[in-house]
C-alpha cells in the first residue's frame, strides 16, 4: 500500500476516509496532529494498523481507514495545535501498550538468520526491531561483509541464537529512541562497528573502541543483514554523512577501513616515507594500502591471492609479494626495505600471517595486529624472541570512535581516500547468506557489499 491524502480535500466534502467516525473531533488538523505523535512515538505504519485498537481511546472510534489514507510527509505538514498535548500522555501509554502484545502486533522485515553455530543461514521474515532507550533504529542501505562475520558464523565469538550477523553499515534513521537528542527520523547516518556506553572514562576521553560495556551490532546484538537494525547510545556513537560520501563507502568505513585508519595513524602514527608491510590485501588490507599511499609511506602488500595483489598494485602498492608457501616473506621485505618495514599490519589473523607481519619489521619497528586470532587450536604462537630482541612494539586495533571520524570523513569528502573504489560487488542478502559460510577461503580482490533491498541475481 502506498497512501496518499487527496489534496485539497477534507472529510466534510468527499472524504477521502469514507468509514472514519471522528467522535468528538471534528477537523482534520487535530487528527494528522495525532497521527504525527505516533510516528514520531518511533511506530510506522504497519504497527499501527496491527495494533489499532490499543490506541481507541486516543482516537475515539477512528478507522485505521483514514490512517492508510496518509503519508508521514501529509502529517508533518501538520500545524502544531495546543489541544494534541493532553493526549501526549495517552498516546505514550498505547506505544507502550502496544509493545506488550508481542510479535504479532509488529511489522515485519527481511533478515538472514543463523540458527545454529555453523549451520546454514536462512532469510526469513523477523519482527521490526525498536529503537532502544538512547538508541535509534536505521534502515539498512548497505552493509559490508567480512571476516569478522565468518568468525560469527563459526562460533569464534560468543553469540546468542538465534542470530542476525552484520556490523558494517550505512542508512537512514527510521526511528528514534527516548532521550535521543542529535537525530531525527530521514538523517543519512553511519556508525562504528563498536558502540560504546557513552558514559565512562573511555567513552568519556574518546576511546569508546575499548569501552567495557560496548555493544557490537552483528556479535552482542542482532546486525545489520536486514532491512532494519537497532543502534544504541546513539547521540555518543552514530555519525552524519556529508551528502558527497554514498552509503556503500559509509558502510565500508564501519570496521575495515576505519581500524587500518586507526592502526596507522593513532596506533602506528605512521609518517611520510616510512616503509610499512601489509600482510592480507583484502577488504582490510587494501584499506591499509590506500590509507598508507595517502599518508605519503611506502607500502609491500602480501597476499596469496593474485587478484588481491593485482587490486594493491591499482591503489599504489610500491612492490607486492605472493604467499604461496614457497617464499620467505620476511626475508624479502628486509631485502626490498634494506632492512625491514618500519610499520606492518596483519590484516588477515592467523599464526603464519602474524609471524611474517612481526618478522618483516626492522629494528624497534611497530606492528599493529589488525586481523582476529581467535585461539581455535590454542593461543597462536607469536615470536617473542624478535619481538623482545628488537625491542618491537606490538600494538592492537580494535575500530575507531565516532569521535574520530571527522577527520576521516574530511579525506573522503576532499577526495583523498576513496573507500568506494574498494567494493568489490554488491550482492542480496540471499546471495550474502549463501557465501557466508565460504568467506574464510574466499578470494575477494576487495570488499563485498550487501544491498538489503536488491533481488538475487537470477541463476
Amino acid at each position: 500500500m502506498t497512501p496518499r491524502l487527496r489534496s485539497g480535500r477534507t472529510y466534510h466534502d468527499d472524504s477521502p476516509w469514507p468509514h472514519l467516525d471522528l467522535g468528538p473531533h471534528d477537523d482534520r488538523r487535530y487528527f494528522e496532529q495525532l497521527i504525527k505523535a505516533i510516528f514520531q512515538a518511533g511506530l510506522r505504519w504497519p504497527v499501527i494498523e496491527s495494533r489499532w485498537t490499543a490506541f481507541g481511546e486516543v482516537f475515539h472510534g477512528f478507522d485505521p481507514v483514514a490512517v492508510a489514507a496518509m503519508t508521514e510527509q501529509d502529517v508533518d505538514r501538520a500545524a502544531r495545535d495546543p489541544r494534541i498535548i493532553r493526549h501526549h500522555r495517552k498516546i505514550a501509554d498505547a506505544v507502550a501498550s502496544t509493545r506488550t502484545f508481542g510479535a504479532d502486533g509488529w511489522s515485519s522485515v527481511r533478515a538472514m538468520v543463523l540458527d545454529r553455530i555453523g549451520g546454514p543461514l536462512a532469510v526469513r521474515v523477523v519482527r521490526d526491531p525498536d529503537p532502544p532507550p538512547g538508541g535509534i533504529v536505521v534502515q539498512v542501505l548497505a552493509t559490508g561483509m567480512c571476516r569478522s562475520d565468518w568468525h560469527a558464523w563459526a562460533g569464534h565469538d560468543e553469540i546468542r541464537l538465534p542470530h542476525v550477523p552484520g556490523h558494517e553499515l550505512a542508512g537512514v534513521v527510521s526511528a528514534v529512541g527516548d532521550g535521543v537528542s542529535r537525530w531525527s527520523v530521514g538523517d543519512r547516518v553511519t556508525v562504528p562497528f563498536v558502540q560504546g556506553c557513552g558514559r565512562c572514562r573511555w567513552c568519556r576521553s574518546g576511546n569508546a573502541q575499548v569501552c567495557p560495556e560496548q555493544e557490537q551490532p552483528g556479535f552482542t546484538q542482532w546486525g545489520s543483514f536486514a532491512e532494519y537494525v537497532a543502534l544504541y547510545a546513539a547521540d555518543a556513537n552514530v555519525v552524519g554523512l556529508p551528502e558527497a560520501v554514498t552509503f556503500e563507502a559509509a558502510a565500508a568505513l564501519g570496521c575495515r577501513f576505519a581500524t587500518s585508519y586507526r592502526a596507522l595513524t593513532g596506533r602506528a602514527r605512521l609518517t611520510a616515507d616510512e616503509w610499512v608491510t601489509v600482510v592480507g590485501a583484502g577488504g582490510a588490507g587494501l584499506s591499509a594500502v590506500m590509507i598508507a599511499k595517502a599518508l605519503g609511506a611506502r607500502v609491500i602488500a602480501v597476499d596469496r591471492n593474485p587478484a588481491a595483489l593485482a587490486a594493491a598494485s591499482a591503489l599504489g602498492a610500491d612492490h607486492v609479494l605472493t604467499a604461496d608457501g614457497s617464499r620467505d616473506i620476511p626475508g624479502s621485505v628486509l631485502e626490498l626495505t634494506a632492512g625491514g618495514s618500519h610499520v606492518a599490519i596483519d590484516a588477515v589473523g592467523s599464526e603464519q600471517t602474524c609471524a611474517d607481519s612481526i618478522l618483516s619489521l626492522r629494528r624497534r619497528g611497530r606492528h599493529v595486529q589488525v586481523g582476529l586470532l581467535p585461539p581455535v587450536g590454542g593461543h597462536p604462537r607469536v615470536p617473542m624472541a624478535r619481538v623482545i630482541g628488537w625491542e618491537l612494539d606490538l600494538l592492537g586495533s580494535h575500530g575507531m570512535a565516532a569521535a574520530d571520524y571527522p577527520g576521516m570523513l574530511a579525506l573522503i569528502e576532499r577526495g583523498e581516500l576513496l573507500p568506494q573504489a574498494l567494493i568489490e560487488r554488491v550482492i542480496s542478502l540471499d546471495e550474502a547468506a549463501a557465501l557466508l559460510p565460504t568467506f574464510d577461503t574466499a578470494a575477494p580482490a576487495g570488499m563485498t557489499m550487501i544491498d538489503p533491498r536488491r533481488s538475487p541475481q537470477p541463476s
